[in-house]
């Protein structure tokens, strides 16, 4: 089995409605929730001894991106802190070539942390909408 430092990941977003794919790689500290899981229904019944699920066949998921923040045109700030009035597309490559998760996502949160000593960070919540394909 393959490992990959982590500094081979790229991470792509389209930084208009419906734009093309813009790397953002060098804003991108860290990327987590990739892959996403499907959802689970509760079928407990009464009389059931312990909770009892059943896979509901739907996928669902976030991306959690932690950011270095830049406010220059095509990084996170123009990017994450601009209203969303569709699904934005994705490109996440962890091992920076051929292994892929692609989809559609909503923007869910983007919060800025400045802290003394420290460079200043963001952080960005996406909601994937649909499925993720893995290629």
């Amino acid at each position: 089995m393959a490992k990959f430092a982590a500094k081979v990941s790229t991470f792509k977003i389209d930084v208009t409605d419906g734009g093309s794919l813009t790397d953002i790689t060098a804003d991108v500290v860290r990327v987590g929730g990739l892959p996403t899981a499907e959802s689970l229904v509760d079928i407990t019944a009464l009389g059931d001894a312990g909770r009892k699920s059943t896979p509901s066949d739907v996928e669902e998921g976030t991306i959690d991106l932690e950011l270095l923040f830049d406010n220059a045109a095509s990084h996170c700030d123009p990017i994450f802190g601009a209203n969303w009035a569709q699904t934005r597309s994705f490109e996440f490559k962890p091992d920076g070539s051929s292994h892929e998760y692609t989809g559609e996502c909503w923007k869910e949160n983007y919060s800025i942390e400045s802290r003394v000593g420290d460079v200043v960070k963001a952080t960005a919540t996406l909601r994937v909408d649909g499925v993720v394909t893995r290629a």
